[in-house]
């Protein structure tokens, strides 16, 4: 396992230096877990929101409460302080625990911080929550996919496919989880349902080199410049992730006692790699 991540940190290098190279073709990118915050509507100003702030958090209802964590848990996330962000979900959890929306958020960001079974335990949450999340589905193949868990990753790759067969990131997903696999004509055949042929070809270069495959990923590449002369280093356009929304809480929803979180006692570690374009 310890090989096979650092062999997809290579695989990671290599990619950011073909995007650097730049182009003005179509573009090659991998799904990333997004720095993007939730959309987290405000709620409205009532007389406990007013009252003094000494007061305020022993006046809160638990569903206020957990509003005000969601909200500062957005802000930090935008801001990209991701521990401070995973403690706010939590605590908002804590508060109403059957609020919706929360797992997935904390499982990208406990994948960025490398995090990985806390990562899998919300995943699992949110897909059952809501499995019929395409893009749910293909986050949590790209996950298995950097922890070089193959095989399930395709396994979820294709659901999200199932549910949205026009799902370009989950096509590319699935190119690279299969040539991961070395099954090269399935990845080229998955690659170009989201991008050209000739950078699919290129797509496949850059992976078939990576694997020490000099004489197929040369011909890979050669056959990409013969389709696209002006193809320098291609790479597909990041599509966005979509945010869950976080359906705000109710004063009818049970409440929970709120607790000391558990993330300050939490290992951080490095983030997982991954691949990200400019």
């Amino acid at each position: 396992m310890k090989i096979r991540f650092y062999y997809l940190r290579s695989l990671v290098a290599l990619l950011l230096c073909g995007v650097c190279a730049g182009c003005t073709t179509e573009r090659f990118a991998l799904p990333r877990l997004s720095r993007k915050p939730v959309q987290v509507e405000e709620p409205m100003a009532t007389a406990t929101d007013q009252a003094p702030a000494e007061t305020n958090e022993r006046a809160r209802s638990p569903a206020e409460a957990c509003r005000a964590c969601l909200t500062t848990a957005r802000e930090m996330e935008a801001h990209g302080k991701d521990t401070a962000a995973i403690e706010q979900y939590e605590r908002a959890r804590k508060f109403v625990p059957q609020q919706s929306g929360i797992a997935p958020r904390l499982a990208v960001l406990h994948a960025r911080a490398g995090e990985h079974e806390l990562a899998a335990t919300e995943f699992r949450a949110a897909l059952k929550e809501d499995s019929t999340n395409a893009d749910l589905w293909n986050d949590f193949a790209y996950f298995q996919f950097q922890r070089a868990e193959f095989v399930d990753a395709e396994l979820s790759a294709r659901k999200a496919l199932v549910i949205d067969p026009d799902h370009k990131r989950g096509w590319v997903t699935l190119g690279l989880i299969e040539a991961e696999q070395e099954k090269y004509d399935e990845a080229f055949a998955s690659f170009t349902k989201a991008v050209s042929p000739a950078a699919a070809h290129n797509n496949l270069g850059i992976i078939l080199s990576r694997q020490g495959k000099s004489e197929l990923a040369d011909k890979e590449l050669a056959e990409a410049r013969r389709l696209d002369p002006t193809l320098k280093q291609p790479t597909l356009k990041q599509p966005t992730l979509k945010q869950p929304t976080l359906k705000q809480p109710t004063s009818k929803q049970p409440a929970a006692e709120p607790q000391a979180s558990e993330q300050d006692n939490a290992a951080r570690r490095s983030s997982p790699a991954s691949i990200k374009p400019s």
